[in-house]
C-alpha cells in the first residue's frame, strides 16, 4: 500500500501575506509579511541611509513630497559639476 502525502498550502494567512520558505527543505513554508523591519532613522521628511548597519537620517537631508523637492546642505565635492546639476533638475536657490 502507498502512502500519500498531504502537501499544500498551509491554512490561514491574510491580505498581504505571502508563502515564505522556512528552510531549504521542500515545503517548509508558512505565511508570512514581506519587506525589512526595524525602526525609521531620522525625523519626518528625512531621507533615510544606512548608518552602520542601521536605519539612519539626518535634518540636513529631508524631502518634501508635495513639493517634490530634496533639500540637502553642505555638499562636498570637488568633483561635482554643478552646471550638469542645475541643467538636469529644477534648482532653486534659497
Amino acid at each position: 500500500m502507498t502512502r500519500i502525502r498531504k502537501i499544500g498550502i498551509p491554512n490561514g494567512g491574510t491580505t498581504g501575506q505571502a508563502l515564505v520558505k522556512n528552510s531549504n527543505t521542500d515545503f517548509d513554508v508558512e505565511w508570512g509579511t514581506g519587506g525589512g523591519g526595524g525602526t525609521p532613522g531620522g525625523s519626518d521628511t528625512q531621507v533615510q541611509f544606512n548608518d552602520g548597519g542601521s536605519f539612519g537620517g539626518d535634518a540636513g537631508m529631508s524631502y518634501n513630497k508635495t513639493t517634490n523637492t530634496l533639500t540637502i546642505e553642505n555638499i562636498e565635492n570637488e568633483q561635482l559639476d554643478f552646471a550638469y546639476v542645475l541643467a538636469s533638475f529644477n534648482y532653486t536657490q534659497r
